[in-house]
């Protein structure tokens, strides 16, 4: 991931990082993902936030796109990409790509509703729905199908409303039905 969004050969990168870790500025940490690939980190949390901030934001930009490139790639040959979905929609939208982080931030809603993690889920539609997610009926639904689940009903009849507002008129039945049994537990 690293060479890839550096946009150096793999020789310029592994000297690059003998180098950051000589000087302490980064460490060798944890296992390695995928086998064979070890994973570097900064030393210290101020380390990176300086580093970010002294970055232009052009280059952080590139950065982040090359990143979520990198991560699309390598988590589509190992069968990951739903689990780092959030993390690939995070880059994509940092390096300015709304559209694609918005199916990404579905795809890791999506992948949290199927895990139980409920509010991570409307979190994770919540911000396809900033992005600007193609269909914001099916993320209004999803959010108040997981806030009925959360006891959030309130807030979950808030969402069927939008989300009728902008269904297809064949999905307003359902929504009905699904507001009216919100009520009913109400």
């Amino acid at each position: 991931t690293l060479r890839t969004a550096s946009g150096r050969s793999e020789e310029e990168s592994v000297t690059g990082l003998e180098a950051l870790t000589q000087m302490s500025l980064i460490m060798e940490v944890g296992p390695e993902e995928p086998p064979g690939n070890p994973v570097y980190d900064f030393s210290h949390e101020q380390l990176r936030s300086l580093v970010y901030d002294e970055t232009s934001l052009a280059r952080r930009r590139l950065l982040h796109r090359r990143v979520g490139e990198a991560l699309q790639t390598s988590s589509r040959r190992f069968r990951q990409e739903a689990s780092l979905a959030g993390l690939i929609a995070q880059h994509l939208q940092l390096g300015g790509l709304e559209r694609e982080a918005a199916d990404y931030y579905y795809q890791a809603g999506e992948y949290a509703r199927s895990v139980y993690a409920n509010d991570e889920a409307i979190e994770q539609f919540r911000l396809a729905l900033n992005s600007g997610y193609s269909n914001s009926a099916t993320l209004h639904t999803a959010i108040g199908d997981l806030e009925t689940l959360n006891g959030q009903y309130r807030s979950a009849l808030r969402s069927y409303e939008s989300a009728a507002a902008g269904a297809d008129p064949e999905n307003l039945a359902a929504l009905e039905h699904k507001m009216g049994a919100v009520y009913h537990r109400l």
